[in-house]
């Protein structure tokens, strides 16, 4: 918070939740108080590892004090709390024995939690850490975080508002069909934007990095649970080395709508498919050309979001023929909402009767 400046900072654990708490309230008018206030993006942050693994396990800005007596009052919880940092809210509940602190950063909530058990006003009262209000599921809660649809099996692998137990980002999905290709991975693909998917034919295996934790750990569940068919055949799937840190540079340009899928138009009959084929692999392998000939445009779909973003940063400028047409982000089929788990149809039709070539049985 800066008072001077009329302006705050507010720095999310997880990238993805800034983006949806960005998207819920950009173009909205959101007053505090009575004053109308702008949003917009500070300078990018990395969580420090340290904060990330405390706040894995259980670590957040709420501070519980328990077996309270009359001497903890909000005045004296201020005084023992301020050396720490700023203070957003105390709450006592004296019929209840409890009281709580918020802070105005995990950090310093976890330096309160280490320091204050030992400070005679806390003899005989437990300090632990609460729930923080700001990570309530719901609205901007875990269901939207996962891209579409709310899981209960990757719910329960979460810790307090919603961060996943394994920060793990990369799916292994081992034992493909020798014919599969990019296209049949991504056609089963679901739940959320895919950052990379790196298929190794010659081993019969792929790598696919979410953008979202989240959506990694559901489709994770869902698969172990379920089983996943790509082209007529089950495949294994696991967990990959982890990702490194989303670079800046696709982060900045996740906030512009950015994903795999490149739209092109309007396009004139001398456009093919081999012509964008020929035309867009300069910037990268290619997973799927979609032409909507009726309509004079296409789709081309990239194995890695950043091949993406080159193209739609790049293409217009570097060759003639497309700096009069409409470069742009598409949608990344792979974002569309997990279908229910199968436990929810299974009435509606015997077992394994709609499997089909490809997908979760």
């Amino acid at each position: 918070m800066i008072e001077e400046k009329s302006c705050c900072f507010l720095t999310f654990i997880e990238a993805s939740s800034a983006m949806q708490f960005f998207n819920e309230y950009q173009g909205k008018r959101v007053l505090i108080g009575d004053q109308e206030i702008k949003f917009g993006w500070g300078k990018a942050s990395i969580c420090p590892q340290y904060i990330y693994n405390d706040v894995l396990n259980g670590s957040c800005r709420n501070v519980y004090i328990g077996q309270c007596d009359e001497t903890v009052t909000e005045e004296s919880l201020r005084t023992e709390f301020e050396p720490f940092g700023p203070i957003d809210q105390i709450r006592v509940i004296p019929d209840k024995h409890i009281a709580f602190v918020h802070l105005c950063s995990v950090a310093q909530a976890m330096k309160a939690v280490a320091t204050l058990p030992n400070r005679p006003f806390f003899a005989g009262k437990k300090v632990n850490y609460g729930k923080d209000r700001s990570g309530n599921v719901g609205g901007m809660g875990v269901g939207n975080a996962l891209g579409g649809g709310f899981d209960p099996a990757a719910f329960a692998m979460m810790g307090n508002g919603g961060i996943p137990m394994n920060p793990q980002r990369t799916l292994y999905l081992g034992g493909l069909h020798p014919d599969a290709t990019p296209k049949d991975i991504c056609d089963v693909l679901r739940g959320g934007l895919v950052q990379k998917v790196n298929f190794l034919p010659e081993k019969n295996t792929a790598f696919v990095t979410f953008i979202d934790p989240m959506a990694a750990h559901a489709l994770f569940v869902r698969g172990n649970n379920e089983g996943v068919v790509i082209k007529g055949k089950r495949v294994k799937i696991g967990w990959g080395k982890p990702a490194p840190v989303i670079p800046s540079t696709i982060f900045q340009a996740l906030q512009q709508g950015a994903t795999r899928n490149v739209y092109v138009g309007p396009l004139d009959a001398s456009m093919d498919e081999d012509r964008l084929r020929t035309d867009f692999s300069e910037f990268g392998e290619i997973e799927l050309i979609n032409m909507v000939k009726d309509k004079n445009i296409g789709f081309v779909s990239f194995t890695d979001i950043a091949s993406a973003i080159k193209v739609v940063e790049n293409l217009q400028s570097s060759n003639p023929q497309y700096s009069s047409l409409r470069v742009a982000y598409g949608k990344d089929r792979c974002n569309n909402p997990l279908r229910p788990p199968r436990s929810q149809y299974l009435h509606h039709s015997q077992a394994g009767s709609e499997g089909g070539d490809s997908g979760f049985y």
